[in-house]
């Protein structure tokens, strides 16, 4: 769940957050009372929350896909398996995984010390991650220079909810489903918009459960329920739609990337629409916002 609550912290380059300045990175503190950082905050954050679960974690920094040059956290389990952590996503992958998207390691970071990475090998599933080896990694504190002892980052973190934050949230699940009802409505000017309100009840019990399922080991048991919970409208009717989940930065972003999804444009006369908002809260102000928009046409 770590990884889940650090993922929905939007995300912003270091340069917008202090402009003419170097790229300066916050402390676990700080992120949390910005809600916002850069991929090297996100990745100092999720490596101290590891951290302090009892996990061997390191700060890497290196390149990828899409991200390019940025920040993850890897990782080292009791059975000497290497996994790492995409902090924009939550996504954890095995280093040995083809779907891993780390190409390049540049250095790995923790408490203890900073090593650069030497080997020649860029490929990562043939990688060594063993920092111990000083063939393939080189640290920059050692016995003439030491590494500093006092850490920047503080010793608690204040997790502090304004009284009113799940009632706000509701409120803008609320004004959010009704904002992108009125945008659907007006982006089709020539056609009638008809609301299917059964389907819509049967996604906005869906999407708490697709929240759960990002920290849960239980994507198939919500798989199967999606299935069971819209077999009855399947069977009537062809659908067309899917979820989608949001890091939330504002209303208007959110109205766009609906709009590009190009559902609304079904010109079908008798087409039918369900729409559902789901906002799930997290400590320090962080929302998830899921959206379920899909079209029906009746089976003839």
């Amino acid at each position: 769940m770590a990884a889940r609550f650090v993922s929905r912290i939007p995300m912003v380059t270091g340069t917008m957050l202090f402009p003419g300045l170097f790229d300066v990175w916050l402390t676990a503190d700080q992120v949390l009372r910005l809600l916002s950082g850069d991929s090297e905050d996100h990745a100092i954050l999720l490596c101290c929350y590891l951290l302090k679960l009892g996990m061997k974690a390191w700060l890497l920094l290196g390149s990828g896909v899409p991200h390019g040059a940025t920040a993850y956290v890897l990782t080292k389990s009791s059975t000497a398996e290497y996994v790492l952590w995409d902090p924009p996503t939550g996504n954890k992958y095995s280093v040995l995984d083809s779907f891993c998207p780390l190409h390049k390691v540049f250095c790995l970071v923790n408490q203890d010390n900073i090593w650069a990475n030497i080997q020649r090998e860029e490929v990562i599933s043939r990688t060594r991650f063993d920092v111990t080896k000083r063939n393939d990694w080189w640290p920059a504190f050692g016995k003439i220079v030491s590494a500093p002892l006092d850490s920047v980052q503080p010793e608690a973190l204040d997790y502090t909810v304004q009284p009113t934050f799940q009632t706000d949230a509701s409120l803008l699940q609320d004004k959010l489903e009704k904002l992108l009802r009125d945008s659907i409505t007006r982006w089709r000017p020539t056609s009638r918009t008809i609301w299917n309100r059964y389907v819509t009840v049967t996604l906005r019990k869906l999407l708490p459960s697709l929240e759960s399922a990002t920290w849960t080991n239980n994507s198939h048991l919500v798989k199967v329920e999606h299935y069971n919970q819209l077999s009855h409208s399947l069977g009537s009717h062809k659908m067309c739609g899917f979820p989608m989940n949001f890091v939330f930065t504002s209303i208007q972003d959110i109205i766009e990337a609906i709009k590009a999804t190009g559902i609304h444009s079904n010109e079908n006369a008798d087409v039918e629409f369900a729409l559902a908002v789901y906002i799930h809260t997290y400590p320090c102000n962080v929302i998830s916002v899921w959206v379920y928009l899909a079209s029906l046409l009746l089976r003839r």
